[in-house]
């Protein structure tokens, strides 16, 4: 069972800004000299290869697999029931 959480909430609130291209479906996340590209329905997650791809959900966001800001983003989380607290 894989949580998938919003992107952009999130990479916002790691200081990263974010950039939807709608014609290539990408999404871009930069923070001083760090750049993360994604691709909708792609598992590529800049280098690394996650078993789950980034996807746009009913309401329009993206949404990727939580694990993506542990293991790329290097942030730290913590589930609990059905909240989750994200902390740099």
């Amino acid at each position: 069972n894989i949580r998938m959480v919003p992107l952009a909430v999130v990479a916002q609130a790691y200081g990263y800004s974010v950039t939807w291209n709608g014609a290539n479906k990408t999404i871009t996340l930069t923070k001083g000299d760090q750049t993360q590209i994604l691709s909708i329905g792609k598992n590529m997650y800049g280098k690394d290869e996650r078993e789950f791809a980034p996807e746009i959900g009913k309401d329009q966001r993206t949404y990727v697999p939580i694990s993506y800001f542990e293991v790329v983003l290097h942030g730290c989380y913590v589930v609990d029931d059905a909240t989750i607290t994200f902390s740099k």
